[in-house]
Order: C-alpha cells, then structure tokens, then sequence
C-alpha cells in the first residue's frame, strides 16, 4: 500500500434504495459489476483503446486555464497544433490539449511531425510537477523531468523531425521511449509519487497532454494515438 496518489478522484454508480422517504446508497462499498434494470443497463469498459477515432471534444478532452479554438485542428485520425509562445510552465495559455490518465497501466503511444521550438507529450500535474517526452527544433528526442524547482533534462537522442513517443505507465512509474528509423530508444524512467496529490497538492491527478511550443506559431501534427489498457 503507497501513500502516494496521481490519478484524480473516482465518480462510481452504485444502486439506490428508497425506504420509509430516505435512500440507501450501496452496500457499504462499490463493485467492479452491478446487476441492473435494463432500462438502466450500463457496462464498465475495463479494456479498452483511445484513439483520435473514438475520443469526443466535448467529453475526452480538457485543455488549462482557456480553450483557443483556432491553435487545434482535429480531425479524424490526427490533431495539428499550433505553437504557443507560452510555456507549459508558467500561468499563460499553452497550446495543450489533454485527457486524463484514468488507470495505472497504459500504453501510450503517438507519432508527431514537428519543427516546433518543441513538442510533444507532457504528464502532467502541474506547471511545477510535469515529465515532458518532446522533439525540439533541432531534431532531438528530449526527456526533461520537472519536480517543484527542479528541471531536469535526463536524456536526449537525435531522431530527425518524425519519431514516435512512448510512455509506458506502471502502477509506481513511467518509462518513457522514442521509436523513429534507427529503432527504439529508451530515455529513461519517473516515478509516479513526484506527481501525486501528496507531493504536488491538488486532486485532480496526472494528465497527458499533447502540447507544442513555438514563438512564431509552427505546426505540429500528431497522429496515431494509441492509449491501451488492458485489465489482468
């Protein structure tokens, strides 16, 4: 048992029970699988894959502090992001769009085609608790940690303009990887503690966010998103 905690708060649906003008909710806890009404039926996705193809706007994805509609372009297999000059550091509006990290295990995989200053996939917490997996303008695979006042570039490896990132996520860490024609690389690993609620405050837990910062306005394009999760 950890007391550390990077996933945000849980909503769960348990069944109600009306007696006497009041309601029991549960039984005292809450189940993985519930026996319902068919007008109610539900079913909890336990494996699943998110791809471009099946995430919504309106309810997969978030972005921080203000949505600027003309910086994303989605379309049905790829999101283009236009640079921001603001960091994914400070109080600005950064070009981020980001789903939440909703299980332990995932998979996460994401091609990008990029010139920006840079771009690519952050976890991230906060401005001041984040790791950044991301491709430079120079053509440099990046890994770059950052935990309260404290950034740290772990690893980097020239990959060219092209690439794909990988983050495989673990219950106490991620490792993080590029993949791009001279084969995969693994840059390196975090644990998972230095984004949680306990380090870093808050409750909302770890998003990933994929992200482009450039002072004048290029494109990143990211496509073949893959997140997987499979329960064993």
């Amino acid at each position: 048992w950890a007391t550390y905690h990077h996933l945000g708060r849980e909503c769960c649906l348990v069944p109600v029970e009306w007696n006497d003008g009041w309601f029991t909710m549960g039984d005292g806890t809450s189940h993985l699988e519930y026996d319902l009404p068919d007008r109610n039926a539900a079913a909890q996705q336990l494996n699943y894959r998110k791809t471009f193809e099946n995430l919504s706007l309106g309810k997969d994805w978030c972005f921080l502090r203000s949505y600027e509609p003309e910086r994303y372009d989605f379309s049905a297999d790829r999101l283009t992001i236009t640079g921001s000059a603001d960091d994914i550091f400070g109080t600005g509006v950064p070009a981020m769009a980001m789903l939440r990290q909703t299980e332990f295990r995932e998979e996460i995989s994401v091609d990008i085609n990029s010139e920006c200053d840079e771009a690519g996939i952050t976890l991230y917490m906060d401005g001041k608790h984040h790791y950044d997996l991301y491709t430079d303008k120079d053509g440099n695979a990046v890994l770059r940690l950052t935990i309260g006042c404290i950034t740290h570039k772990q690893a980097s490896v020239n990959v060219g303009h092209e690439a794909t990132l990988l983050v495989s996520a673990q219950e106490y860490g991620y490792t993080f990887s590029v993949k791009s024609a001279g084969g995969v690389t693994q840059l390196g690993y975090a644990d998972t503690k230095y984004l949680s609620s306990e380090v870093a405050g808050g409750f909302t837990g770890v998003l990933l966010g994929l992200y482009a910062t450039d002072s004048d306005n290029k494109k990143a394009v990211f496509s073949n998103l893959s997140i997987v999760h499979n329960e064993e």
